[in-house]
């Protein structure tokens, strides 16, 4: 008797370990894409970042990274589905400047050099190294392989999930998830599918996604600024907003939170001419604006 109920649990974890090999690859990137991270390095903010357009580049196509840090719609990224690999790329005056940042061909104990194109952590940090996998269902009802990692040295140990990225910055695969540091990934959809979340600095995540099918008015934000050109003045603005000042090369050059009914109008003498883009996020909308300062 025991002899057959030892065979019956090996054949069961044997048709187990083929059906995670035998898994059909997840792609990334979707119709839609939204990723939310939470950072709590001085305060807890959680930032939203999105696919917004596509482009085409030297016959290969893009999707627009948007939100806070790519806002200046240099920032691009593709995938090949085949080779299970994501590349992020950046638009430098004339020429584009590719990175490869998820490779998810990867096997245990197999090496690979990604990139954190453009963010918190160094652009090369050396090889990263898959320690183990596991397969975990999230929130979309849907297995998901999960990879972790580790640098040579362990300073950092990134995790990735097939189908949403590193638990940190899409653009960042190398970092450690940590809401004291890089920032920990708190809400992520895919075709308006909620497919991953983690509430611990959080209290949900339906006040920071905010779906493709929810309309956001424009109509009534107006941006001026004054005839000595010193100021930004924004009027009708969601109460309780953070508003973001960036260089269109997305380094953020001002930021401050509002409360209840603010008009705020921001010093803006110290900025070379130039243009630059404004973003306004609150709890359900995020919105944009090129100005010039002249």
């Amino acid at each position: 008797m025991k002899k057959h109920f030892y065979f019956l649990i090996s054949c069961i974890l044997i048709l187990q370990s083929i059906q995670c090999s035998s898994q059909t690859y997840l792609p990334l990137i979707g119709q839609t894409n939204r990723w939310s991270v939470t950072n709590c390095f001085n305060g807890c903010l959680t930032d939203t970042y999105f696919l917004d357009g596509d482009t085409t580049i030297n016959g290969k196509g893009y999707r627009v990274l948007n939100g806070y840090h790519f806002i200046s719609g240099s920032f691009l990224i593709r995938e090949e589905v085949a080779s299970k690999k994501v590349f992020i790329g950046i638009i430098n005056g004339n020429k584009l400047d590719e990175y490869l940042v998820y490779d998810f061909g990867i096997q245990v104990g197999d090496s690979v050099q990604v990139f954190n194109p453009i963010s918190p952590l160094p652009t090369n940090v050396g090889k990263l190294y898959l320690d183990s996998t596991s397969t975990q269902v999230l929130d979309d009802g849907i297995f998901h392989n999960v990879f972790y990692l580790s640098t040579v040295n362990n300073q950092y140990r990134p995790v990735w999930i097939e189908g949403v990225g590193s638990l940190t910055l899409i653009n960042t695969p190398c970092a450690t998830p940590d809401v004291n540091s890089v920032g920990h990934l708190s809400c992520y959809t895919r075709n308006d599918i909620f497919t991953y979340s983690n509430l611990d600095s959080i209290e949900s995540c339906s006040s920071h996604i905010a779906l493709s099918s929810d309309s956001f008015s424009e109509s009534k934000k107006t941006i001026s600024i004054t005839n000595t050109n010193t100021l930004v003045k924004i009027e009708n603005l969601p109460s309780y907003c953070q508003i973001g000042i960036y260089s269109m090369n997305g380094l953020l050059l001002h930021q401050e939170n509002l409360g209840e009914a603010a008009t705020p109008e921001i010093d803006i003498n110290h900025l070379a001419k130039g243009i630059y883009l404004i973003t306004v996020t609150s709890s359900n909308e995020f919105w944009s604006k090129k100005f010039i300062k002249l």
